[in-house]
């Protein structure tokens, strides 16, 4: 599965969401992880204890994220690159091997996260979410065939 389909597969899932995609976008990463945690907490019915991994979760994820975030140095090397007269090719190949070792590193821990989310589910919770997961994979013309 790429990586791509995974992460819109892995929003579905936790997100739950009921907003209009083009609000959806606007969020700050924090503000989408807060809105995620509290719809998984209620649209699976999570007890305290659930609901506490989530909430650990939530603040892991967010953490990994700032700290993975793209620098500003990172950023500054792009634009100069876009400005040179002949593009460097050899200097975007590393600034994109930068950049993909950071998107690796998240999406890895995003599923050893999302594995524990998975072990505090009991089954009716797994099958509300399957439920719920095929209901958005059909809006979005994802179909299981």
């Amino acid at each position: 599965m790429s990586p791509w389909r995974f992460f819109l597969i892995l929003v579905v899932i936790l997100g739950f969401t009921g907003t209009n995609c083009h609000r959806w976008h606007q969020k700050s990463p924090e503000k989408k992880a807060e809105f995620i945690a509290e719809k998984v907490i209620s649209k699976l019915d999570l007890d305290e204890n659930q609901s506490k991994v989530v909430e650990r979760i939530k603040n892991e994820w967010i953490a990994k994220h700032r700290e993975l975030k793209l620098s500003g140095a990172l950023k500054e090397e792009f634009l100069l690159l876009v400005q040179m007269e002949k593009l460097d090719e050899e200097r975007l190949n590393k600034l994109s091997e930068k950049m993909d070792s950071r998107r690796k590193e998240m999406h890895q821990f995003t599923i050893s996260k999302f594995k524990e989310f998975h072990a505090i589910l009991n089954k009716e919770q797994k099958e509300k979410l399957t439920d719920h997961l095929q209901k958005i994979m059909k809006r979005f013309g994802h179909e299981i065939d």
